[in-house]
């Protein structure tokens, strides 16, 4: 899965030919990871990283046409994170994610920055 998706340039994505076949491989490929990520295979580290990586370049290349799936995801990842935290990936997937929809009105407020954690020594 990793392989197709990085075959597709980043900059395809924002072209208006590309959307069938974006539209095309993830209807493919979205049935297995959504698979993989619910499954107990996930213990597993490399199998993490193997479809962390797959699911970053997916948002990567697919970008605006992945928000019908976000929700999914974030429910995914935070399952994953709290099951294994151990293995990174799972941040390295979220600032990702961050970084393709945090500016969406409906999804801004699930990001905070380190800037809106108020210092607990500075109330003392």
């Amino acid at each position: 899965m990793r392989t197709v998706f990085s075959y597709l340039p980043i900059s395809m994505a924002t072209e208006p030919a590309a959307d069938d076949l974006i539209l095309s491989l993830l209807r493919v490929f979205w049935p297995i990871l959504e698979k993989l990520f619910g499954s107990e295979h996930m213990e597993n580290g490399n199998l993490s990283v193997a479809a962390c990586r797959a699911l970053s370049l997916a948002v990567r290349s697919s970008s605006q046409h992945f928000v019908t799936l976000l929700p999914k995801v974030l429910d995914w990842l935070s399952k994953n994170f709290v099951l294994f935290q151990s293995h990174e990936c799972y941040i390295r997937i979220a600032s990702i994610v961050i970084e393709e929809f945090g500016h969406l009105e409906e999804y801004g407020p699930l990001f905070v920055t380190s800037d809106d954690i108020p210092d607990i020594d500075k109330k003392k």
